[in-house]
């Protein structure tokens, strides 16, 4: 388990499976879940850091200490956990404090259909850019 909130770089999971790392955003307080394989960004924290400035977030990634076992079905599977915990603000759009359980398809970890839904950390181009 890894906490952060310094402006480092924090990668996980390399030997068991796919290798995650939780990147700080420009911005104290953002971050992204990114894919160490090829940089894929799984999630954006928050979604929007233009929307409220004066929210911050702390990150911190649980990941499975074994690998998964494709032999069970894919809810059944250990997976990583991302806990976001978002202060408090005065936004109309603040981004809620969650714990997402990320899927795994073929290739990468992702956010599960209902936070894809939510679009309260869900990964965007414009997000991204932000972030960076």
């Amino acid at each position: 388990m890894s906490k952060l909130s310094v402006p480092s770089l924090s990668c996980q999971g390399a030997g068991i499976d796919i290798e995650l790392c939780v990147v700080p955003g420009l911005r104290a307080g953002t971050f992204r879940l990114q894919d160490s394989t090829d940089g894929t960004t799984i999630a954006s924290i928050p979604t929007d850091p233009t929307s409220c400035p004066d929210q911050t977030f702390e990150v911190t990634l649980e990941y499975p200490r074994t690998k998964p076992d494709r032999s069970i079905s894919r809810e059944q599977r250990s997976a990583p956990v991302l806990s976001i915990q978002a202060t408090s603000s005065t936004c109309a759009k603040a981004a809620p404090s969650r714990v997402l359980r990320l899927e795994r398809s073929e290739v990468h970890y992702g956010l599960g259909s209902k936070d894809l839904a939510e679009m309260f950390y869900a990964p965007s181009t414009v997000s991204i850019g932000a972030l960076n």
